[in-house]
C-alpha cells in the first residue's frame, strides 16, 4: 500500500530541495517531489515505503539533478532527466534487471508532471478545482488527454519502431515527445510573454492547427500510427518550401486532424475507426 505524503515529510523534502535550489533547474526538478502523484510514483519505482529512506533517496537524486538536469530546450530536459535517474539509480544500487522498467516509469511521470503544472496554472487562472469534462466532443479531442496519450508512447505504441521512422525523416522523437506534451497542455492556460494569448483551448484540432512547426506535426503523425506513405510524401514535399507555415501546411496536407482524430479513437478509445 502507497503512503500518502505526511506534513513532516513534506518539510523534510523542502529542506532538502531548499540545499540545491539555486538554478532554476533544481527548482523545476525538485518541485516534483512534494507533489502528488510525481513522489508517490517515484516511491513505487524504487520500492521505498519508509520515510527516511525515500527522504535520503530524494536527497541523493538532487545531489545529482543539481550537476546533470538541464531545462534549457526540451531535447535536454528529456535527455537529462532519464541521465539523472539512471545515475541516481546505479549509484543507489537499486537492482539493474528492473532498471529499464524504473526509467520508463520516471520518463511518463516526468512528462505528467509538467502536463499537471499546466492544470495547476489553468486552475489559479479560472480559479476552479475542477477541470472540465464536456471538452470531449466527437471530432475533437481535449488537450489535455492528448499530451497525457504523448506521454504513455511507451506503453501503448512500438516505440522502437517509431523512433527508427523518425530518424529516417529527421525528425527527434525524443524532443518531440516532451515539446508535445507541454504544448498541448500548455494551451488550456493564456500563457506569458511572447507566447501570450487572449483566450485558452480545449481543442486538440485548434492547437493541431496553430502549431508551426512541421516536424513536430509528422511526429504526430507518426505516434498516432498515419500511413507512412503521407508522412515520407509530406516531408519530401517539404524540402522545396521556404517558410514553416506553407510546411505546415504541406503536412496537414497529407495528415489532416480529422485522421488524427480516427487514429486516437482506433487507438485510445475503442472506436472502429471507420468512416
Amino acid at each position: 500500500m502507497v503512503k500518502k505524503l505526511s506534513k513532516k515529510l513534506e518539510n523534510k523534502l523542502m529542506n532538502i530541495i531548499a540545499k540545491y535550489g539555486d538554478e532554476m533547474n533544481d527548482f523545476i526538478i525538485g518541485c516534483a517531489f512534494i507533489r502528488d502523484p510525481f513522489i508517490t510514483d517515484f516511491r513505487n519505482m524504487i520500492s521505498l515505503v519508509d520515510d527516511t529512506e525515500l527522504s535520503q533517496a530524494v536527497n541523493e537524486f538532487m545531489k545529482i539533478a543539481h550537476n546533470t538536469f538541464r531545462w534549457e530546450n526540451y531535447l535536454e530536459a528529456r535527455t537529462t532527466a532519464e541521465k539523472t535517474f539512471r545515475l541516481f539509480y546505479a549509484q543507489c544500487r537499486y537492482p539493474e534487471d528492473k532498471l529499464e522498467e524504473a526509467v520508463k516509469k520516471f520518463i511518463i511521470s516526468f512528462f505528467n508532471e509538467n502536463i499537471d503544472e499546466n492544470l495547476r496554472e489553468w486552475q489559479e487562472e479560472q480559479g476552479k478545482e475542477k477541470y472540465p469534462t464536456e471538452t470531449q466532443t466527437e471530432d475533437d479531442i481535449d488537450n489535455i488527454q492528448l499530451s497525457r496519450f504523448f506521454a504513455r508512447l511507451s506503453e501503448i505504441t512500438d516505440e522502437e519502431a517509431n523512433k527508427d521512422f523518425c530518424s529516417r525523416i529527421g525528425v527527434r522523437y525524443d524532443y518531440e515527445q516532451l515539446h508535445m506534451c507541454c504544448w498541448f497542455s500548455v494551451e488550456i492556460t493564456h500563457d506569458g510573454g511572447y507566447h501570450s494569448r487572449k483566450t485558452i483551448s480545449y481543442s486538440a484540432r485548434t492547437s493541431y492547427g496553430r502549431l508551426l512547426n512541421p516536424r513536430s506535426l509528422l511526429w504526430i503523425g507518426i505516434v498516432m500510427g498515419a500511413d507512412r506513405d503521407e508522412l515520407r510524401a509530406a516531408s519530401d514535399e517539404m524540402g522545396s518550401a521556404r517558410d514553416n507555415k506553407t510546411k505546415c501546411g504541406i503536412v496537414r496536407k497529407h495528415v489532416p486532424f480529422d485522421e488524427i482524430r480516427r487514429l486516437y479513437g482506433k487507438m485510445v478509445l475503442g472506436e472502429s475507426g471507420e468512416a
